[in-house]
């Protein structure tokens, strides 16, 4: 049978920045990208407009992926319209108020961005939609930076975590066990927070396992 695949991106992401994703995706899997600025007004998601879209797709069995961010909207989607969830993916995902991490989220990226060649151009394109709809993407970054998750869902959750991660805190196993206790976690220990975007290969590997 064959699956969909609803990616949650991470702040500033579109579908170019998981293109490798998408080209890597075994013939089996359909994979459809959240377009944030069609969803995103005011400070709010509009979580019945990201389901419309959703229920207009081929009705496969429906799988989420989370990054970063997305993690978050990831776990309030299913807590919403939970029924033909079969499983969420949260890839080094931004659940929670990490405080103390706020200051280093912009020169991390932009170390990203010069460490890595795979990440420049993506960087370069996610600076671009910053340039494009500045306030919105200020208003997602608060967003970001501000939500705490206080909701709980009942869907089998597999955490995927690079554990070289410089944006988001590293206390993060015990967190998602007291707030997700049916999920599975497992740590990726040579990658960091971007590895769903430079290394999907990994994710698709896993997925074998967990679907």
């Amino acid at each position: 049978m064959k699956k969909t695949l609803i990616v949650f991106p991470s702040w500033t992401r579109d579908s170019f920045a998981y293109s490798k994703l998408i080209k890597t995706a075994p013939q089996d899997w359909n994979i459809y990208v959240i377009d944030y600025s069609r969803f995103f007004e005011n400070g709010k998601f509009d979580f019945e407009g990201i389901h419309n879209e959703i229920d207009k797709l081929p009705q496969n069995e429906l799988f989420l992926i989370g990054h970063s961010l997305g993690g978050t909207l990831a776990i309030e989607y299913s807590s919403l319209y939970p029924e033909k969830i079969k499983r969420i993916f949260l890839t080094n995902p931004k659940l929670f108020l990490i405080k103390e991490r706020k200051t280093v989220v912009l020169s991390s990226l932009l170390k990203m961005g010069i460490a890595n060649p795979d990440f420049l151009l993506i960087n370069l394109k996610s600076f671009f939609n910053i340039v494009k709809t500045p306030i919105k993407q200020f208003r997602l970054s608060q967003f970001a930076l501000h939500n705490d998750l206080k909701i709980k869902t009942k869907t089998p959750v597999t955490i995927i975590w690079g554990s070289r991660d410089r944006l988001l805190s590293t206390h993060t196993k015990e967190l998602f066990a007291k707030y997700i206790p049916q999920s599975t976690y497992i740590n990726l220990s040579k990658y960091g927070h971007g590895w769903l975007i430079s290394h999907p290969e990994k994710f698709w590997k896993i997925s074998e396992k967990q679907n």
